[in-house]
């Protein structure tokens, strides 16, 4: 008796991951007491053999519904993505009813790779780090931002800029916020670009890291002020604003959609 969350199939169609649904520790229905039985909420299924095994165990992948209402995207980030076509990044929630991993183990939710060639997971997100949300990139790096959680024993929460971990688990900064911390939305391409608003200036960030070097490219308008950035399903970037739908990618002066003023006064 389990009941499944999502079903997600890779790049290569050789393997299927099965998300389990998990109600939490207060619930004792039997879907929920066999999930913490079997100790693991992620499986991988082989689509030629149909055999299945737990993908790592004491880690809770966080469920869609928690990640639409509690995430901080207004255009909400996957708690599973697909990066490199080996890996792929899921978050998590924390559980006193699981047990993980020394390494691995997380104060309240936390970020993590798995790579399907080696079988290995990592943290992405240091300890004492909340990981918010995250992209993989096609090219094998992850961007992602997070609040501080616990450190020396203390409770913190400023949050973190936005940050990008390559395969080799170097961190590169991208954004340079006022308040030292990341607000808004991001969003990136499908290989190697993220994208924001900037919330100090009305412009549109590009960024990516070459050679260890982080690369910016900006696009501004005066109409871009509280910029909510959105990635089309046509390839384009849009965004969003107090006063209309604009398009930053192709650029246009002109909004999309206007908001009467009437409606956001």
């Amino acid at each position: 008796d389990l009941e499944i969350e999502q079903v997600r199939v890779d790049q290569n169609n050789e393997y299927a991951y099965l998300h389990m649904k998990y109600g939490g520790g207060h619930s004792d229905s039997n879907r929920d007491m066999n999930v913490r039985a079997l100790n693991c909420t992620l499986f991988k299924v082989n689509l030629s053999t149909n055999e299945m095994n737990c993908v790592e165990s004491g880690l809770v992948v966080t469920g869609i519904y928690h990640n639409m209402i509690y995430g901080i995207n207004d255009y909400h980030l996957g708690p599973f993505q697909f990066g490199s076509e080996n890996t792929f990044v899921f978050r998590t929630d924390w559980s006193v009813d699981f047990n993980a991993k020394n390494e691995l183990k997380c104060t309240k939710s936390c970020i993590y790779e798995h790579n399907n060639q080696t079988g290995l997971t990592r943290r992405i997100s240091p300890y004492g780090y909340e990981g918010e949300r995250f992209l993989a990139l096609g090219d094998g790096n992850i961007v992602w931002t997070g609040m501080k959680d616990w450190i020396d024993g203390t409770p913190l929460n400023p949050r973190s800029e936005i940050q990008l971990v390559d395969a080799e688990g170097n961190t590169s900064i991208l954004s340079s916020s006022p308040n030292n911390g990341y607000y808004g939305d991001f969003q990136g391409g499908e290989y190697k670009t993220v994208f924001w608003g900037s919330e100090s200036q009305n412009t549109t960030v590009f960024a990516r890291v070459v050679s260890g070097t982080v690369k910016k490219t900006f696009v501004s308008s005066e109409n871009y002020a509280g910029l909510i950035v959105i990635k089309g399903d046509d390839g384009n970037i849009y965004g969003q604003t107090v006063v209309g739908l604009y398009s930053i990618l192709p650029y246009k002066v002109n909004p999309l959609v206007s908001i009467p003023e009437l409606w956001y006064m």
